[in-house]
């Protein structure tokens, strides 16, 4: 019988994304808006006021926003991972 594996998502804060991304935090809000960065995969939002972003995403996202192809690959695992139930956030300390 295999056993699943749990996949941890970090989230992480606008200004910790920022950094992971390479980009200013209005430029990721931009992002989001524009639809580049996914709702429910690059970023949770919590409320209102606070949107929080998947640290594991945003950084193949940012590696590989030239190459398409290698990006999707990332979000369908994601997305694998979160139908089998073994896709887990964790919160990144503060």
């Amino acid at each position: 019988m295999a056993t699943q594996t749990s996949k941890q998502y970090t989230l992480i804060k606008k200004d910790k994304a920022a950094i992971v991304s390479h980009l200013s935090e209005a430029t990721l809000k931009a992002k989001r808006r524009q639809g580049d960065l996914i709702e429910g995969v690059h970023w949770v939002r919590v409320n209102s006021r606070v949107v929080l972003y998947r640290k594991e995403l945003l950084e193949i996202w940012a590696a590989t926003r030239h190459d398409p192809d290698a990006h999707l690959q990332a979000i369908e695992e994601f997305k694998r991972h979160q139908k089998s139930g073994t896709a887990i956030d964790r919160l990144a300390p503060a």
